[in-house]
């Protein structure tokens, strides 16, 4: 008889990260993390009790959610919190859709979650 083990899935919350705590996170877990997109909006810590948990940049315009960088540290993963994250950034009423800018790596993730391809924008970059 195989016994199933629900893990509980933790509260999080979001705060502001200063450009030292985003350096300091991102050090911590350069071996997985990917280089973020730019992002002219705003870079949260994710937070389940003191543990930082992960790391999000995103921005608002227009009833529109972009977001840049959605990351979960790899002891974290598997407890719904990409997910979660999501549902706390487009709760407020004001954004009607929630676009992500995925690595080939995420992608999949995002499509189970009930995103889709976004056809019309292709993202470019060019590096000086």
């Amino acid at each position: 008889m195989k016994t199933t083990i629900k893990r509980k899935q933790p509260t999080l919350r979001l705060k502001t990260a200063s450009a030292q705590e985003v350096m300091d996170f991102g050090d911590a877990f350069s071996d997985d993390l990917e280089a973020p997109a730019p992002c002219d909006g705003t870079t949260e810590l994710v937070l389940a009790g003191r543990q930082t948990v992960g790391l999000v940049s995103y921005l608002v315009r227009n009833y529109e959610l972009i977001i840049t960088q959605l990351y979960v540290a790899p002891e974290f993963r598997s407890f719904g919190l990409g997910q979660q994250i999501l549902e706390i950034l487009s709760q407020p009423e004001d954004v009607l859709i929630t676009r992500v800018i995925a690595t080939p790596s995420s992608a999949g993730y995002y499509e189970k979650l009930g995103f889709s391809p976004d056809m019309g924008h292709v993202i470019l970059a060019k590096v000086k």
